[in-house]
């Protein structure tokens, strides 16, 4: 489906980079020097007028969309999108409003589709869907645009290389720990999940847990780093996978784009067109109020996957990355949540 929207330049304001969605119509943005995701959406760049066409005027459209993302704390974003949103109703269209950012603040614009990045399930809206967090594609970046499909072995090997609030085996992490909480500082809710799951599996002598310790955040690492990372998240069966200082992950996807099998911690989460993808069958699921089981959720998901099953979920996942949560996966099935009822999305469309 090809969908028909509206933007309107004049409602940016000063140096405002304006939404992916727009890349094909108005420019794809560089990214930073030497940035690590540089060309993350090259290809949506030069697929996306498949996608969308954009209208002459609002009368003509289907949607408008919000250039910029939602800033509710700059007083002039907040009275351009509500004057936006305005001249949209008077014309009984919606407002698309895109919104990549740890916040889960409301977003209080009746006639709006929001696609936004962290919010909680028990608290969403019926126009509110999940958008992924990108990094650029794995696969051609760095492994050669080959997909490595691991066999089933006895034991499952669980990866994750990152950051947690400490690390048992690392004296200096543990001080680190003691002397933060003993002066008020308390490490983040994903870094406390993180290391609780990275802790019991570790206990664990059903799994074999691929950990690589890092002492801090290294979202602005360097090749050698990020290198390491992709090498700890190939030569795992399993991804460790939470949430991070917002309700998401990044990681996921990235897991997603390698075709590894993500052990998801639900936090109340909401993930991308969650109203026709089962996810469940994507991962393994562990709920985070039965995190103390983790163990048990990967013994018993890999004791009951035949060896035939567990290389199928691989390139299924990869598939599910490329079709559905891709820069060009995502845009190409937008139209899906756009209906009025997000559980009727159209005739040709089913639970994958």
């Amino acid at each position: 489906m090809r969908l028909k929207i509206f933007a309107d330049k004049s409602y940016l304001f000063g140096q405002d980079r304006y939404v992916i969605l727009l890349y094909p119509f108005w420019g794809l943005i560089p990214e930073p020097q030497g940035d690590k995701d540089t060309g993350r959406f090259d290809d949506y760049y030069n697929l996306g007028q498949k996608f969308f066409l954009m209208a002459s005027s609002l009368s003509e459209a289907d949607v408008a969309i919000l250039p910029f993302e939602w800033r509710s704390k700059s007083n002039i974003h907040a009275k351009l999108a509500y004057k936006l949103a305005k001249e949209v109703d008077n014309f009984g269209k919606r407002l698309i409003i895109f919104f990549n950012n740890d916040s889960d603040e409301n977003i209080p614009i009746k006639n709006s589709i929001i696609f936004r990045t962290s919010f909680y399930r028990s608290k969403r809206k019926s126009n509110e869907f999940a958008i992924p967090g990108w990094s650029v594609d794995f696969l051609p970046r760095y492994l050669d645009n080959k997909l490595q499909i691991r066999e089933k072995r006895s034991s499952p090997i669980v990866g994750y290389c990152g950051y947690v609030d400490y690390y048992y085996r690392n004296l200096k992490s543990i001080l680190k720990h003691a002397i933060g909480l003993t002066s008020g500082r308390k490490p983040t809710l994903g870094a406390r999940l993180r290391g609780y799951a990275v802790r019991t599996l570790l206990r664990d002598k059903r799994i074999q847990m691929n950990f690589v310790f890092r002492k801090g955040f290294s979202g602005c690492c360097d090749n050698s780093i990020r290198y390491e990372y992709v090498k700890n998240m190939v030569e795992s069966d399993y991804a460790l996978v939470t949430r991070g200082a917002g309700n998401f992950s990044y990681r996921l996807y990235e897991v997603l784009s390698c075709g590894r099998i993500p052990v998801f911690v639900d936090t109340d989460c909401v993930l991308p067109f969650d109203h026709l993808i089962d996810w469940k069958k994507y991962c393994v699921w562990v709920d985070v109020k039965d995190i103390e089981s983790i163990g048990d959720k990967v013994a018993e998901f890999h004791d009951s996957i035949s060896d035939n099953d567990f290389a199928d979920l691989q390139y299924s996942i990869r598939q599910l990355y490329e079709e559905w949560m891709s820069p060009v996966g995502f845009h190409r099935n937008l139209w899906s949540c756009l209906t009025e009822n997000k559980m009727k999305c159209g005739e040709n469309v089913k639970i994958i």
